[in-house]
């Protein structure tokens, strides 16, 4: 075996990895909304081995749709990425300024203190914050339809 294919085989390892990671946490977050009433309905069933199979089956589906909308518009990795980015950035922020409202004494200000280094990539995602700011305006209008 060559260094350039393992370097390749440690590359997919790597991948397959944070994939994994990226997808138990997204459907998670997903189910968690949907049960406490943020989300689709649907999203909040669970096996009876407490997999939210309809979260994960969501992810999946958005992925696939990427991957389509890649094909067709031929869209490039810095395209495709950036919006999953700019989704857990608005993510980690809204998270981070959570916790520092809530928390109190230390906890408070390491949550305050992870504000800044998020906040220094907030321009590098440009137009793209547009995304998640239009995914919450239509999650509010819904639930104020309910």
């Amino acid at each position: 075996m060559s260094v350039a294919d393992a370097v390749a085989v440690a590359a997919v390892v790597i991948c397959l990895g944070t994939v994994n990671a990226f997808v138990a946490s997204v459907s998670r977050l997903g189910y968690a909304l949907a049960r406490d009433g943020w989300g689709p309905r649907l999203l909040a069933r669970r096996t009876a081995r407490q997999v939210p199979y309809r979260a994960i089956l969501a992810v999946g589906l958005i992925g696939a749709g990427g991957l389509c909308g890649a094909a067709v518009f031929g869209w490039g990795t810095d395209q495709i990425v950036f919006i999953p980015s700019t989704l857990v950035l608005a993510t980690y922020l809204l998270g981070v300024a959570a916790a520092a409202r809530l928390f109190t004494g230390r906890l408070r200000l390491l949550a305050a203190a992870t504000i800044v280094p998020l906040l220094v990539t907030v321009p590098f995602a440009g137009w793209r914050l547009l995304l998640p700011a239009a995914i919450a305006a239509v999650v509010l209008a819904i639930r104020a339809t309910r």
